[in-house]
């Protein structure tokens, strides 16, 4: 199956940068739904003959959270943890495809020559006498670190443990850098935009701001006579009060006695603390291997809108979780909800009034649905925002809720304040980010543009068949959250059990603890199972549906071979459950009722879109083996 390469354009107006580049792809994957049981993720570390190196980097490995067997190799000076030894115990674990991690600071290292000459990824390598490894495995090899968003942040909390007078110091990042100048460009590239991600850090988003004079870098490795102004030295003696922060993998020869000699008889500030083992170390691994492996096909571009302050909205538009942010706001700074008005200031538009209309309208309906306020209300930020808040003082208190993206000072401290200047109202001028729920829109929006829940495959006698979850929507009668996690669940149960082999109706005994038609017609339709190869079996002293009714054995009767899939417990909303059984009994309230049809519809969602790995846990038995596979 060719790659069909897809941008989804994400229309949240403030900028996300992941940077997912690849070495090379593998176009051979026949589904993003999930990964792939033959996946194994290979770490390079540089290495050094002092094991107080390699420790952190040995940590920080452990503390990886990945589906997948994960090795650690090192390039040099680690003789029992080669790069070699490490792709032959993935040999052993039977994986058909790696992803090559370079735990390095710059994709335009010498050493990315080196690693990508041992994995096979080059054919020939100058005046080196390594050796490539033997493996059959289709291997992907990652970017290195760069100027990755983990990373800046990694170095900006650095700042902070450092900086005393942040108006009159300067941060210098200290680096390897190179000699030659081809790769000294990439270098100086990625340092560039490190810096500034660091500069808007410290001032945005840390919880005080910190404006720091100045974030510069500076080059250990460097043409002296070209760019004499990046060395060491001169940057640190052209600055104020530097606090200096080396960006290396790991505490070292370099830290801790190059670069105080570069600087000596030089006043600084400096820790010499390196990335390692700070946790966004192990976050970045799993995003390059996330990247590597699920967005070979999809990549998401979200948009900002590009001035200095983020107030354009049109984009959410009227998300349900667009109104839940805005209700915990208000909630907040409410005292009695019954007497106040609620009244939310949207960006608006010059050339889409109508259309901004619909979607207020319809944020102010589910905000009257969802709360007690004694009315709900809106206004265009550059319209009628005065008149509306004036109007609503004259019935009762007011609480006023900016729908702005990011923390805009002109807008949210002086715009807003002086265009409702005299009335009286509760207001705290919080933006929409760094609400959690913002991210979550991104991804269901994302997610929800791929609308591709691939159809499974399963022979009938002779007959192959196609089955999609439309099908089973049409035998079921709708799309339920019951019938999407039942075909999920099948899905990744076939992928865990048959492999790259195309099942058979007839091969199936299905056990499952949820007692729902939706779960039961799924199941049937799909495989044809029936008496004692499809069983309910709900928990044991449970009356009402919990998280455990979640569970789910599927096993292969020619081989004996089985799978137990449970749906993980950060997948439900806190208090579903409850608010299902109110539902079911009809004792919810009208707002509880419309927060259950909410958190149902985020449900499904989730059970659509998010990969397998992050929905279900996986048990499973083979042969004499009975216990959690990482690879499952």
């Amino acid at each position: 199956m060719k790659n069909k390469y897809k941008i989804l354009v994400v229309l949240l107006l403030l900028l996300l940068s992941v940077d997912c580049g690849l070495w090379t792809v593998d176009s051979s994957a026949s589904s993003i739904q999930y990964p792939a049981p033959s996946i194994g993720v290979l770490i390079i570390a540089h290495g050094s003959p002092n094991k107080d190196w390699c420790e952190p980097i040995r940590e920080t490995v452990k503390n990886i959270k990945l589906p997948y067997p994960v090795e650690l190799g090192f390039l040099e000076f680690v003789p029992e943890q080669t790069i070699h030894k490490a792709v032959e115990k993935l040999n052993k674990k039977g994986v058909k495809k790696i992803i090559g991690v370079p735990l390095f600071i710059s994709s335009y290292s010498d050493h990315i020559q080196e690693i990508g000459y041992i994995l096979g990824l080059r054919d020939k390598l100058l005046g080196t006498n390594l050796t490539q490894v033997n493996t059959d495995a289709k291997i992907i090899l990652t970017k290195a670190m760069d100027d990755h968003p983990l990373v800046a942040h990694i170095l900006a909390d650095r700042i902070v443990g450092l900086v005393s007078n942040p108006e009159d110091e300067t941060a210098i990042i200290v680096v390897h850098g190179s000699m030659d100048e081809k790769d000294f460009t990439g270098w100086k590239n990625s340092l560039s935009s490190l810096t500034e991600q660091v500069r808007i850090i410290l001032k945005y988003e840390m919880r005080a701001s910190i404006k720091i004079k100045k974030v510069k870098y500076a080059f250990i490795h460097i043409n002296k006579e070209l760019h004499p102004e990046l060395t060491v030295k001169t940057v640190v003696k052209e600055s104020s009060n530097p606090i200096i922060i080396p960006l290396m993998v790991s505490e070292g020869f370099f830290t801790k006695t190059h670069i105080p000699k570069l600087l000596k008889n030089l006043t600084y500030a400096y820790n010499g603390k390196a990335l390692t083992p700070h946790p966004n170390v192990a976050k970045w691994i799993e995003v390059s291997v996330r990247c590597a492996i699920g967005q070979e096909k999809y990549g998401i571009l979200v948009i900002d809108h590009g001035s200095k302050d983020k107030v354009r909205l049109e984009a959410i538009k009227d998300h349900p979780l667009l109104a839940q942010i805005i209700l915990e706001r208000a909630n907040k700074l409410s005292k009695k909800p019954e007497e106040e008005i609620l009244v939310f200031i949207h960006p608006g538009s010059s050339k889409y009034t109508e259309t901004c209309d619909i979607y207020a309208q319809s944020l102010r309906k589910q905000l009257k649905v969802l709360s007690n306020f004694k009315d709900i209300r809106y206004g265009f930020l550059h319209q009628n925002m005065r008149r509306v808040v004036e109007d609503a003082v004259a019935e009762g208190s007011v609480i006023v809720i900016p729908l702005l993206i990011g923390p805009s000072k002109y807008y949210s401290q002086e715009y807003i304040p002086t265009q409702i200047k005299g009335l009286d109202y509760a207001y705290d001028g919080k933006a929409l980010l760094p609400d959690t729920k913002v991210a979550r829109w991104i991804e269901l929006t994302a997610l929800n543009q791929i609308k591709e829940i691939l159809p499974i495959l399963i022979y009938d006698e002779d007959n192959l068949l196609e089955i999609s979850i439309e099908d089973v929507a049409k035998y079921h009668g709708d799309i339920c959250p019951c019938v999407v996690v039942a075909f999920r669940a099948t899905q990744l149960a076939i992928s865990r059990l048959w492999g790259d082999k195309i099942p058979k109706r007839g091969d199936f005994k299905i056990i499952y603890a949820h007692p729902s038609d939706g779960h039961k017609d799924t199941f049937e339709y799909i495989t044809r199972a029936k008496d004692d190869d499809l069983l309910v079996r709900p928990p044991k002293g449970i009356g009402d549906i919990t998280k455990d009714n979640y569970t789910y054995t599927f096993t292969r009767k020619s081989t004996g071979d089985s799978i137990t899939l449970k749906v993980k417990e950060e997948i439900f909303e806190e208090g579903f459950f409850e608010l299902r059984k109110k539902h079911k009994t009809k004792t919810a309230t009208k707002e509880e009722e419309k927060t259950f049809q909410l958190d149902k519809e985020e449900l499904k969602e989730k059970f659509m879109y998010l990969p397998a790995e992050e929905i279900f846990e996986a048990i499973i038995k083979i042969g004499d083996y009975n216990g959690f596979n990482p690879d499952a």
